[in-house]
């Protein structure tokens, strides 16, 4: 998820709560849960910070781009649900694409940094 190196999240940070957008139901307050830090990244190139809230989530783990797989169904409401991994302990690992995450919707709701990247 997200790009290069971890970085603190600051005040400003937005959260998307993934349990609200995929389910319907916010997140159950637990020792489980993480703010996971990304870095969303608007079509013009322009990006920020943002947050995603998830559920049972006890470990990061490096996943082999080779062990990917589809998860064999389309899911045109769900578009930030990727690709699957097997985990090092053989759970099955749904990725999250952060792009998918910002549908019209959600992109219309952040605010990114003022100026684009140059080259």
């Amino acid at each position: 998820m997200g790009g290069g190196g971890l970085s603190p999240p600051r005040a400003s940070d937005p959260v998307i709560d993934l349990n609200l957008l995929h389910g319907g139901a916010p997140s159950r307050p637990s020792y489980a849960a993480r703010v996971v830090i990304v870095t969303a990244t608007a079509p013009d190139g322009r990006s920020r910070s943002l947050g995603l809230l998830a559920e049972d989530v006890t470990d990061i783990v490096s996943v082999n781009e080779r062990t990917l797989a589809s998860p064999g169904i389309a899911t045109p409401e769900t578009p930030w649900l990727g690709t699957l991994a097997p985990s090092p302990q053989g759970d099955l690992l749904q990725l999250v694409d952060v792009a998918g995450l910002l549908t019209d919707e959600v992109r219309s709701r952040l605010v990114f940094d003022e100026e684009p990247p140059r080259d």
